[in-house]
């Protein structure tokens, strides 16, 4: 063999490995631009993700908010309810009392005085019940 096929030879060796090189080389930039174009459409929906969550936590907030100020307008109601409302009728009841007496009349017959003992029995059972709710919903307002 002469030294120009050697040469030749050698030169078509490194021929060969450069495109064998080149065609690896292309095989990972086309890896690489199908894995960028993946993790860019994940990032993309995080996007999309973080605004919807964002906005769903800023309803939750205002919910919460609104919540927590109806909560305390109602401990008010509630305590109302179940002791002011009480001592308004007993002594309400007592002045109808003390009035019926001196006219001679029994106060079961003034009119409506039956439905105030009904709501009377009926108001401190609302006031334990909306004191429930109160509770179960500061604790899931936390």
């Amino acid at each position: 063999m002469t030294t120009l096929d050697k040469v030749m030879g050698k030169l078509s060796e490194l021929n060969n490995t450069e495109l064998k090189s080149q065609r690896v080389e292309l095989s990972f930039v086309q890896d690489i631009q199908k894995l960028i174009g993946e993790i860019e459409s994940v990032i993309e929906q995080a996007y999309k993700d973080e605004d919807e969550i964002g906005g769903e936590l800023n309803q939750v907030e205002m919910a919460k908010e609104s919540l927590l100020r109806q909560l305390e307008a109602s401990e008010s109601n509630a305590q109302e309810l179940k002791t002011g409302a009480k001592a308004e009728i007993a002594d309400l009841k007592s002045r109808m009392s003390k009035a019926a007496s001196e006219l001679g009349i029994d106060i079961k017959d003034i009119k409506g005085v039956s439905e105030l003992d009904a709501l009377g029995k009926e108001a401190p059972k609302v006031g334990d019940y909306l004191n429930g709710l109160i509770k179960k919903a500061k604790k899931e307002a936390k």
